[in-house]
């Protein structure tokens, strides 16, 4: 079923379904129509145009399954590599066998029909030699009698085991009438067509029961006003294709003839050969007698003289001719050289045979082992998908994929331990945001208003959470105090100290009004309190709006800047002071800091901040610097607070462009109002 669901939603196969379907249909209407269907062309070419949709549908479905198979078939890649192996590595090896066996076979029938032509050539040229001989002796009268002559030819022939026949050829008119014999030896009919002719070759003979075969010589006699010739005949009869076969290691089966007179015109002939083939064999090309094969012969039709083609059918014994070949080697002792080859051939055979089995065993455990390694793998990515990062790979190999699986397993061991990282990470970036807005919480949340006084104040972490902090303190109705600090470090201690910081200022504000005597004894409780290392600058300013005044201390801090609303240039508030939270050192802070009070007019704008406005870099290098934040406050001394900070953070950022924010920037901006005071 899921098969199914899987070719109806592939497209490929889709269509050439609907297509056969259609083609179907088509066919079912033109079959139920019958009689009605439209005109007998139009049936016809319909039927025509479904059966070709029906066989390229088919077509295409058989090939697309096909494919699928054989992608199925060759989705591991072990049985890729066997494949390969067979198609790269064996099947050549044994097309090459299959080359060398036929060509071999080619070689020993070929040979084996030129040693049968080659045996009845020899016949040929012992005819013609007797009967040039014999013509000779006639021609010279010293033979003797001519009969006597012939015969004595005629047993020398038959004593070689050939049926054979020396006679005398004569016209029909220059015959007594008879066919028996002459004065001068036995006389036979002369073919018109051989008047005056030598001839020699293989003749077809036609007699009452049959067609006949025998190999014939004819030498004319120069007899003056005589047309007469001396023919020798050796019969093809079982005693002499005994012979062929004895030289020729090849069996005779039959004949068939080719073409025999003009009027057979399907090879036939009027009257079967003598030579008849063994019935037994027919249809087997190979058999215990050996390779079925054929030898080509040219005859004579000797009523017409006219030359056809013979095919004597033969058996052909591979075991048997390479006895009749290699048999007549030299020998030393009872070895025969023949033999020689026969055993270098069979061991060069073993050799080749040997190496391709080690071959063939060494591809298949070389597959084996490189697919075991991808089966492995395989397995491993698997566990992996499924978020098990504890699964190892064995590592049975000492190679490439040996290195592999280790490099795997290595790779998953790094997954885990940058899993756990990375929720550690999570764990610490939640603690962070948490802190983060836990630090946010100790800003002023609500704007602190004191009447004739405009307040506003930014603070931004370079990280999650820093060390910068700000507050302002409502001291009594008039009065406020602004305080500013910035913590050593960065990071979740940093917020830490803030946080102590806040506690502190909050309680010691309300205790002291002067700004010098709380941040002395500020310095006396941190330096207890700080870890070594640590510690803190602050400016703290207290704003009386009832007197006009600001009085303001400072512990290592950057200076204050008051911009006055009348016109004219800002000037940067500075009063000496050390660090706050050095241990051994309080004597020195309190030796060392100072108090200054200023006077405020209506309009003056009062800023206070921390390094990280001053010193924001650009991706040069160079610092944004009192100077440029002085000239923002000059330029926008007349715009409210709100919109001031906006121009300061946003003159930073611009100035800093693609540069990185490295500290805290934490900023409080005071603006006396028209009619403070009054």
């Amino acid at each position: 079923m899921e098969a199914l669901k899987r070719m109806a939603r592939d497209r490929w196969l889709w269509w050439p379904l609907l297509a056969l379907l259609g083609a179907a249909v088509v066919h079912l209407v033109l079959r139920f129509m019958g009689s009605a269907a439209p005109g007998p062309v139009v049936a016809s070419v319909l039927e025509v145009i479904a059966n070709l949709v029906i066989a390229a549908a088919v077509g295409s479905v058989t090939f697309i399954l096909l494919v699928r198979s054989l992608r199925h078939l060759l989705w591991r890649v072990r049985r890729k590599l066997i494949l390969s192996y067979i198609l790269t590595g064996l099947l050549p090896i044994v097309l090459i066998a299959i080359l060398f066996l036929v060509a071999g076979t080619l070689t020993l029938l070929a040979f084996s029909s030129y040693m049968v032509t080659l045996s009845v050539d020899d016949l040929v040229r012992e005819a013609r030699a007797v009967a040039a001989a014999a013509a000779g002796e006639l021609e010279a009268g010293d033979g003797g009698e001519p009969a006597a002559m012939l015969a004595r030819h005629q047993r020398a022939l038959t004593s070689r085991g050939v049926t054979a026949a020396v006679n005398l050829l004569a016209e029909p008119r220059q015959r007594d009438g008879s066919e028996g014999s002459a004065p001068d030896g036995p006389v036979v009919a002369m073919p018109g067509w051989l008047a005056g002719r030598a001839f020699a070759g293989l003749a077809a003979v036609r007699e009452a029961d049959g067609v006949r075969f025998a190999v014939r010589a004819v030498q004319p006699l120069p007899t003056a006003g005589e047309a007469r010739a001396v023919m020798v005949e050796l019969l093809l009869d079982p005693a002499a294709v005994a012979q062929i076969e004895r030289v020729t290691a090849a069996t005779v089966r039959g004949v068939t003839i080719v073409s025999f007179n003009e009027e057979a015109t399907d090879g036939r002939v009027d009257a079967e050969p003598v030579l008849r083939p063994d019935a037994a064999d027919q249809g087997a090309f190979v058999s215990g007698d050996g390779l079925a094969w054929f030898t080509v012969l040219e005859h004579t039709d000797w009523d017409s003289g006219r030359a056809q083609l013979l095919a004597l059918n033969v058996r052909v014994s591979p075991a048997v001719l390479y006895q009749t070949v290699f048999g007549a080697q030299a020998r030393i002792g009872e070895f025969s050289l023949g033999y020689a080859y026969l055993v270098v051939f069979v061991v060069v055979v073993l050799l080749f045979v040997i190496i391709e089995a080690v071959a063939l065993v060494m591809g298949l455990a070389l597959a084996r082992s490189i697919t075991g390694a991808v089966h492995e793998l395989f397995i491993g990515t698997g566990r992996v998908q499924q978020g098990d990062f504890t699964h190892r790979i064995k590592v049975q190999t000492r190679d490439q994929l040996g290195d592999l699986a280790e490099s795997f397993n290595s790779m998953t061991a790094s997954v885990r331990d940058l899993l756990q990282q990375v929720g550690e990470k999570k764990r610490l970036e939640e603690e962070l945001r948490i802190a983060h807005e836990v630090q946010m919480s100790l800003l002023p949340r609500d704007t602190v208003t004191v009447p004739g006084l405009d307040i506003t104040g930014a603070c931004i972490p370079a990280r999650e959470v820093g060390g910068d902090y700000y507050d302002v303190i409502r001291l009594g109705e008039r009065r406020l105090g602004v305080l500013v600090a910035d913590v050593s470090g960065k990071g979740t201690p940093a917020a830490f100290y803030m946080a102590e910081l806040k506690g502190l200022v909050l309680s010691l504000s309300r205790v002291h009004e002067s700004p010098r005597q709380m941040l002395i004894e500020l310095n006396r409780l941190l330096s207890g309190n700080m870890e070594s290392g640590r510690f803190v600058t602050m400016m703290y300013a207290v704003v009386d709006t009832g007197r006009n005044v600001l009085t303001c201390a400072r512990a290592g801090h950057g200076p204050l800047i008051h911009v006055p609303g009348a016109g004219g240039g800002g000037r940067v508030v500075a009063p000496d002071g050390l660090i706050a939270g050095l241990a051994g050192f309080e004597q020195r802070f309190e030796d060392i800091i100072a108090e200054e009070t200023h006077a405020m007019e209506p309009g003056d704008l009062i800023a206070l901040f921390t390094d990280g406005i001053t010193e924001a870099m650009n991706p040069d290098e160079e610092q944004f610097g009192e100077q440029r934040l002085t000239r923002v406050l000059e330029e926008h001394r007349d715009a409210d607070v709100a919109a001031v900070r906006q121009e300061i953070l946003g003159g930073v950022s611009r100035f800093a462009g693609a540069a990185r924010q490295h500290d805290d920037m934490t900023l409080v901006l005071l603006k006396v109002q028209n009619g403070v005071g009054v």
